[in-house]
């Protein structure tokens, strides 16, 4: 027994209870969380549980262990147990009612702006944040860095990772206006997220407070703002439409084009002068040390240097912030009656930003005073109108949307949200399976950016997409060395990568997912088929792909026969490895090995005849009997975790009959784990559409997103129903590949944009495809049930491209539609 707490029963009398808790040794209890404290003991844990009514489990550590150990996840149930090494749990009050879920208030009590909003599918609303459970998870971010927002405030920043080898993980910086929250004089009635200006709000209803003395004596109340000495008002030109009279809007955004700046603003519409207060709250450090370099009346500036760099010869990377000079209940006093607004502003740079020139922490200083300094005289409107701008010109010409179904149509919007808050044109750091927002998966760069998030910034976004390769490019000396230490020429990217490129998956047992290699040249191929940029297929993009066949050269085994073989690998089914001859292995293994020889004369070099041997001859499986394909060399049917040998008909584009393809389908959906991550099944409804089985298609498609999103703000998990990994942004990018890839029918071959039998998605009746690139073009698909047209919005001056319909003379593209009856496809191409 550590000791005794004293708790008030359900009769309001005052209860004695122990503090000894029963763990569990390496054992997890997944999701239920309400709040995360650290570092902490394992007995102040226990303790921290006990102290608290509404705690009914604990979780302790991480898994696998790392620099954040030491935390404990208060939770309100102990549901979602499973195995999980270094971590430690315990059910303390087992039967502890769950607490109701938070309930979103009903539009008629929303700002007149918010419920205008929520009709046209932009804006998703959540109950009030007032503890961590009504956050839900929700986040802002603007690809350079992102924060899921909590009561407690941190972010992430691109890059920064904290901790050796396999124990890399995203470093945690504290962060003051991630924690802000409504506190003294304020009612919040609810949160909403607008998705198309990328900002979180929060609505509160000004209250009576004829009792403000005792929140100053709060431990909390360390400061006191007034107007007029520190912090400024001004006149706001937001409308009573946007904040009603007799109450308040908070808004957090990290700003799209002032990429280094977070920002809160705050307004009131008041009939006289009142006096509110704000929470400012962030995280303490836990992955680096924090050093305070200037403190100002109005700002603090700080470092934070994380402890452990990735490998010895790596950097001890440093974030530079200047942020509020607040802390606790700050007090403010609105100045009177009409629509008032006042702001905050933080700014962060590291010392591994792109194109930064001085990393030296004066230099860092220096820019973000400066940039802190530069936002905090633009006006709320001013600044919250260039988020606007950037916003649409990120998303109004380009993208999914639909007419018909309107939640559908949120969920469309959500996940473009979630998928574009994590990458930024100028910044080539690449992904994760949780995006920027998230440690999820410790925030590792796998193969899920490349098959699935990648496809969708390729097709709408080139220039993000080319970032995000850059990411690639950048690692290929690491990428070199790994494939020497592990036997094998060319270059070999680890299955799990952070800063470095380096190995850093922490289960050794997944290293051996090598298909990631032609993941990689599959994207970097797709990339080149999409702009035909021959300087960056010489500069960048064939280095990659060459060194990339050149491992698979070096990995297959010849065969007495003249095959060749690929042993000792693992495919997407992580439920089997090490096999030999993994179909989708040897399929991608096989396009990169083509496409290295292929493209070897657009860069001025002879063609490898070694590449085009191996990949003639390499085995890809093929069952005769069931006119279907086995997944590895010996497959009887077993399990299967997860959408793989079925990726031959899409993304890959293998070729074989329609038969074949739709014994695949059926097959595997027969075997493959329905608790398996959400992209599986985006990838079934795409390929019984190809094959024309429509109503089995929507029965996949729906089940691609629908048990996925959760909560009011449709954040994506890993499996059904919250659980795995959170922001699965994996999911999204399979999700929306099926509405533009499958339903509108969008392909890349060599030499043409396909467009095959476009149709709306299901219950609904028309779906656009805005800004659809190819060879510097930008293309506008409008598909009906009864046609379809596509028109050509590119700058003038640019070559035109050709529509093909079978049967009919090749039409010149412009800016007038051309129409296309309803199940006809057809292709784009020069000539």
């Amino acid at each position: 027994v550590v000791g005794v707490v004293g708790v008030y029963g359900a009769a309001g009398q005052f209860q004695i209870e122990p503090t000894s808790c029963n763990w569990e040794q390496n054992t997890d209890l997944w999701g239920n969380d309400v709040m995360k404290i650290g570092p902490v003991s394992l007995e102040d844990c226990c303790q921290a549980c006990w102290i608290r009514p509404f705690c009914s489990a604990i979780t302790f550590n991480s898994a696998p262990p790392g620099p954040n150990d030491q935390h404990c996840n208060i939770k309100f149930s102990d549901a979602g147990r499973r195995e999980s090494q270094g971590e430690i749990s315990a059910s303390v009050r087992p039967n502890q009612p769950t607490p109701p879920k938070p309930i979103p208030p009903p539009s008629n009590q929303l700002p007149i702006a918010w419920q205008r909003a929520k009709e046209s599918a932009n804006l998703l609303v959540g109950a009030p944040t007032i503890s961590s459970v009504g956050y839900q998870g929700v986040h802002v971010g603007n690809g350079y860095m992102s924060s899921t927002l909590n009561i407690m405030g941190s972010t992430f920043v691109a890059g920064v990772f904290n901790g050796n080898s396999t124990k890399s993980q995203r470093a945690d910086i504290p962060s003051l206006l991630s924690g802000v929250s409504g506190h003294g004089g304020l009612e919040e009635i609810g949160g909403g997220l607008d998705m198309h200006n990328g900002v979180f709000m929060r609505f509160f209803n000004l209250t009576e407070n004829k009792n403000l003395a005792p929140c100053l004596k709060s431990p909390m109340a360390s400061k006191r703002f007034l107007h007029d000495k520190n912090q400024q008002w001004e006149r706001s030109n937001q409308t009573s439409d946007d904040v009603p009279q007799n109450s308040c809007v908070l808004r957090q955004y990290a700003h799209r084009d002032y990429f280094h700046s977070f920002v809160v603003d705050f307004t009131c519409n008041t009939r006289s002068s009142a006096n509110v207060s704000l929470l400012f709250l962030s995280t303490i450090p836990t992955a680096g040390i924090v050093k305070i370099l200037s403190t100002a009346d109005n700002n603090v500036c700080s470092s934070f240097t994380i402890l452990l760099p990735e490998e010895s010869w790596s950097p001890h990377v440093q974030v530079v912030s200047c942020q509020p000079n607040v802390t606790g209940a700050v007090w403010l006093t609105v100045p009177g009656e009409g629509i008032w607004s006042t702001k905050f502003v933080s700014s962060f740079f590291s010392s591994i930003d792109d194109g930064v020139q001085n990393n030296s922490t004066s230099a860092l200083l220096l820019a973000a005073q400066e940039e802190q300094s530069a936002q905090s005289v633009v006006s709320v409107d001013a600044l919250f109108n260039a988020q606007q701008l950037a916003m649409r010109d990120l998303i109004d010409s380009r993208g999914v949307s639909i007419n018909g179904n309107t939640s559908l149509a949120t969920a469309i919007n959500a996940s473009f949200y979630a998928l574009m808050t994590t990458v930024r044109e100028n910044v080539t750091y690449s992904s994760s399976p949780g995006g920027l927002a998230t440690d999820s998966y410790h925030g590792h760069t796998f193969w899920d950016v490349e098959t699935w998030m990648w496809p969708n910034w390729n097709i709408f976004f080139p220039k993000i997409a080319r970032s995000v390769l850059q990411y690639r490019v950048n690692r290929v000396p690491t990428a070199i060395d790994h494939a020497q230490q592990n036997g094998f020429d060319g270059t070999m990217f680890p299955w799990e990568s952070a800063f470095t490129g380096s190995e850093v998956d922490p289960a050794a047992g997944t290293t051996i997912e090598e298909h990631i290699q032609g993941d990689i040249a599959f994207a970097f191929y797709q990339h080149w088929l999409l702009t035909k940029d021959q300087d960056w297929l010489k500069s960048d993009g064939y280095a990659v792909i060459e060194g990339i066949a050149r491992f698979w050269a070096s990995k297959a085994v010849r065969n007495n026969d003249g095959s060749y073989s690929i042993p000792n690998i693992m495919g997407p089914d992580e439920y089997h490895g090490p096999v030999n001859d993994s179909v989708y292995c040897n399929a991608i293994a096989q396009i990169s090995l083509s496409v290295a020889y292929e493209l070897a004369p657009l860069v001025d070099k002879i063609s490898n005849e070694t590449f085009k041997e191996i990949a003639s001859n390499l085995i890809i499986l093929f069952d005769e009997t069931q006119q279907y394909h086995p997944e590895f060399a010996g497959y009887n049917g077993q399990t299967v975790k997860q959408a793989d040998t079925i990726l031959l008909g899409y993304p890959l584009n293998y070729n074989m009959t329609e038969n074949v393809r739709r014994n695949d389908l059926e097959f595997y959906a027969n075997v493959t784990d329905i608790h398996g991550p959400a992209m599986t099944w985006s990838m079934f409804a795409i390929g019984y559409k190809d094959i024309g089985l429509n109503s089995i298609a929507e029965q996949y498609f729906w089940e691609s997103f629908s048990n996925n999103i959760n909560g009011d703000y449709l954040v994506w998990s890993e499996v059904i129903g919250g659980g795995g990994a959170q922001n699965f942004i994996t999911g999204v990018g399979g999700f929306l590949q099926c509405t533009w890839a499958g339903y509108g029918g969008i392909r890349l071959f060599g030499n043409r944009l396909e467009i095959m039998n476009p149709q709306p998605l299901p219950s609904t009746s028309f779906l656009s495809l805005r800004g659809v690139s190819y060879l510097g073009h930008s293309f506008d698909f409008e598909i009906g049930t009864e046609k379809w047209s596509i028109a050509d919005f590119s700058p003038s001056g640019a070559t035109s491209l050709m529509l093909h319909v079978a049967g009919e003379t090749a039409q010149r593209i412009t800016s007038s539609p051309i129409f296309v009856p309803s199940g006809t496809s057809a292709y784009v191409s020069t000539n």
